[in-house]
């Protein structure tokens, strides 16, 4: 009798064990899917932080080369402005160098004329010289044997304007006394006939004899003024005026300063 009341008891127990080891093994199974699907996500969740991470170094390292670009540009552009300002400087050292040599050519095209048209004067100068018969050969002049009567000579001749005579006693007098001190004198003379015989080339030579002996020279002022006038003669205004105006101002308290200033007054209205 108590064994049939005890085994609807055991399989009421069974049954309920029978149930709870299904629940247990449902329970388990969603159990194990959702650790599962815990796992899926804690690893796609690792997947994207490290998606994460390589992506943000890839921000910054472009952020990086952004401010590196943008640095870069800033440089180029300071860089771009200098070069613009130094080139806006080579350009107006360039025109102002082309200025100076349009300049410079301009007077050099001038003094070009200008020195062509000396030449070409003192070419027909020199042609109207050289057509010119000479001059007849000079008398014979007696010359004394004593060096100051010969001196006097050529002195007196010299303001008789007998350039013949000046010739001959000057040449003379040179061959004769070469070291003499009176030198300066004999050439002063000797270039007062050549000019006044329109040989101005060879006074010159004459005159600047007289320049060697320096100012001890009593003859040096008057040799200076006739310097100017022959070379004013042939047309050399440059040397003239040179002559003349040194003349002028070493001896302006003299006569021949005077007549030196008057000489460059008429160089002046010639040679404009």
């Amino acid at each position: 009798m108590r064994l049939q009341r005890v085994v609807p008891f055991l399989l009421l127990l069974t049954a309920c064990a029978t149930v709870k080891r299904e629940e247990f093994q449902a329970l388990k199974g969603s159990h194990d899917a959702l650790r599962q699907r815990h796992e899926a996500l804690q690893s796609e969740n690792d997947k994207l932080k490290i998606d994460l991470s390589t992506t943000r170094e890839r921000l910054d390292n472009a952020l990086r080369a952004n401010a590196d670009a943008k640095e870069n540009l800033l440089n180029a552009g300071a860089q771009a402005a200098r070069l613009e300002g130094r080139i806006e400087e080579l350009a107006q050292a360039d025109e102002e160098g082309r200025r100076q040599q349009d300049m410079q050519r301009a007077n050099l095209e001038v003094q070009f004329k200008e020195l062509e048209k000396e030449i070409k004067d003192l070419a027909s100068k020199m042609n109207d010289l050289a057509s010119k018969p000479p001059p007849p050969p000079p008398p014979t002049v007696p010359v004394p044997p004593e060096k100051n009567a010969h001196f006097a000579a050529l002195e007196r001749a010299n303001d008789l304007r007998d350039w013949a005579a000046v010739r001959i006693l000057a040449s003379e007098f040179a061959a004769r006394y070469p070291t003499d001190e009176k030198l300066d004198g004999v050439y002063y003379f000797r270039g007062n006939a050549e000019a006044a015989l329109g040989q101005h080339a060879t006074a010159i030579g004459e005159y600047s004899k007289v320049m060697k002996s320096g100012p001890k020279s009593v003859f040096l002022p008057r040799a200076l003024l006739a310097l100017g006038e022959s070379y004013a003669a042939l047309g050399n205004c440059s040397d003239a005026k040179t002559a003349l105006e040194m003349c002028e101002k070493r001896y302006r308290k003299d006569q021949v300063g005077r007549d030196a200033k008057a000489a460059l007054v008429k160089l002046g209205a010639k040679c404009k």
